[in-house]
């Protein structure tokens, strides 16, 4: 499942969806300069600013003072100028920036050897050899706070 923070990862904390969608909001990064959103406006109401703490996930945003006066993310921007859903909207971005969210195939490939059978085998007889530990891949597929203990437990 693709999720906004993946988006987010790839489009410089999600400037890049921002400027996509604004692009005359260019010079006003980092600045407290405003932008017009929409060109019908006599002056300039809308502002983007970093939202979040600096080491946690951190996302631009874009406040209209003359629309609703809140914050709207990335993928919030998204739907308003698309007219999408979220989980539209969601899937539209990840087109645009190439996020996947495929398995890794390395990981997911079972190891499958046909051997002759020993003389005290069958024919026909299924080995199965268990891993001592989960790779950290395999944790991150089976969840994302899955750690070696809980695989273990």
């Amino acid at each position: 499942m693709i999720k906004a923070e993946d988006i987010y990862k790839v489009t410089n904390n999600g400037l890049d969806i921002i400027l996509h969608y604004y692009p005359q909001a260019r010079d006003c990064v980092g600045t407290n300069r405003h932008f017009k959103r929409r060109p019908s406006e006599d002056d300039a109401s809308a502002c983007i600013k970093l939202f979040g703490k600096e080491g946690s996930q951190q996302v631009y945003k874009v406040t209209d003072f003359g629309d609703t006066g809140t914050a709207q993310s990335p993928v919030d921007i998204c739907m308003y100028e698309e007219g999408l859903r979220f989980n539209e909207a969601i899937l539209k971005l990840a087109s645009m920036y190439n996020v996947t969210d495929e398995l890794n195939r390395n990981v997911n490939k079972p190891d499958i050897r046909k051997v002759p059978a020993s003389q005290d085998q069958k024919d026909g007889t299924k080995i199965f050899e268990l891993a001592d530990h989960l790779t950290p891949d395999q944790l991150r597929i089976l969840g994302p706070r899955v750690t070696q203990e809980n695989a273990e437990a």
